[in-house]
């Protein structure tokens, strides 16, 4: 009836067997791309002598395009830069970091008590143990006893998006190392007793309580985590936007107290501030230092970053997989205009 360019076969059954394309086309998430025209636009840069392009990934599953190149060596503007460094002068940097960043972490902040704040993510801990076998019983898998399921048939049954088997299995390997299932073969569970949500009530009230000793920015952390776990069955199936849990209409508030605003978050800030420091210091002069920045989302880490680097000297890429993130850090870091905003998903 018309022409796909798709190559078959018929089967004596009479159903057809589709054998690929007659030319070079593929589909990549729904949209059919040529090739060659991909090819022959990497071949206009000047320094480039071949290239392949291919479709990879999962048969059925989403798949990406990936270039192949040959150099040409003998091209004035080389396709890649390099840089090399002796091992002396690595190793004369590395001890440099070594100690900035060590002398760093010796300073304790005075606001960090250590045992209330081990005591707070035990409980944590603990309440996210319960949390999981709470969602578990919501979705009518392990809530009686001697009840086997696959990783593959809780997907598949409870209507789960694909996106999250991965963390699904995680949890169910998180609740086998708390003995609370048995894995049988190799991602089918069993559970021996009813999987337990009880004490769940008071877990909360202990863990508000050690947030409000903790200032602000843990009331606003315990508050996500009291949002995702009323959400972890709509979450898995896909019915809630987990980006909104986090930013609530768009506020950075929840994230910053996450990354930036808590005591710990800041610690740990302030040790990579110190071996930038470090760095920075012992950079040569004329040499440009390049630094990206991969999942920056709020800058949490990268406000703690920017204020220790010389201006004139860095390129600092600050890179998340959406714009959402790159936007607002342009207004939050307007003032170092040595900051790029680019996009890179790190899946």
């Amino acid at each position: 009836m018309y022409k796909t360019g798709d190559l078959g076969r018929y089967l004596p059954s009479g159903d057809i067997e589709f054998l690929g394309r007659e030319d070079f086309q593929v589909k990549v998430n729904g949209y059919r791309i040529e090739l060659g025209e991909i090819s022959a636009a990497l071949k206009q840069h000047p320094a480039v002598d071949e290239v392949v392009v291919t479709a990879v990934g999962p048969e059925r599953g989403k798949k990406q395009l990936v270039a192949y190149v040959v150099p040409d060596p003998e091209k004035p503007e080389p396709l890649f830069e390099t840089e090399s460094a002796s091992p002396k002068e690595l190793e004369t940097l590395w001890v440099s970091l070594e100690q900035k960043g060590n002398q760093q972490a010796r300073q304790l902040p005075s606001e960090i008590d250590i045992q209330s704040f081990s005591k707070f993510w035990q409980r944590i801990e603990r309440l996210s143990t319960v949390s999981i076998c709470r969602t578990l019983n919501n979705l009518g898998v392990f809530g009686t006893a001697g009840e086997s399921h696959s990783l593959t048939d809780i997907v598949r049954n409870c209507q789960i998006q694909p996106r999250y088997q991965k963390l699904l299995g995680q949890w169910l390997k998180a609740l086998e190392e708390e003995g609370l299932l048995r894995l049988v073969g190799e991602q089918t569970f069993y559970n021996l007793k009813p999987l337990s949500v009880e004490g769940v009530n008071e877990l909360w009230q202990a863990v508000r309580e050690d947030a409000n000793n903790g200032g602000a920015a843990m009331g606003q952390l315990l508050e996500y985590f009291q949002r995702s776990a009323d959400n972890h069955v709509a979450l898995l199936k896909g019915e809630v936007d987990p980006l909104e849990l986090f930013f609530p209409g768009g506020d950075w508030e929840t994230a910053e107290s996450l990354y930036q605003f808590n005591p710990v978050a800041d610690y740990h800030n302030q040790i990579a501030g110190a071996v930038l420091t470090a760095v920075a210091a012992s950079w040569p002069g004329g040499k440009k230092l390049r630094i990206m920045e991969v999942g920056a989302g709020t800058g949490g880490t990268t406000a703690s970053l920017l204020p220790v680097l010389p201006p004139q000297q860095t390129v600092y890429t600050y890179t998340d997989l959406s714009t959402f993130f790159t936007a607002q850090a342009q207004q939050k870091f307007q003032d170092y205009p040595f900051v790029r905003y680019d996009l890179l998903d790190i899946d």
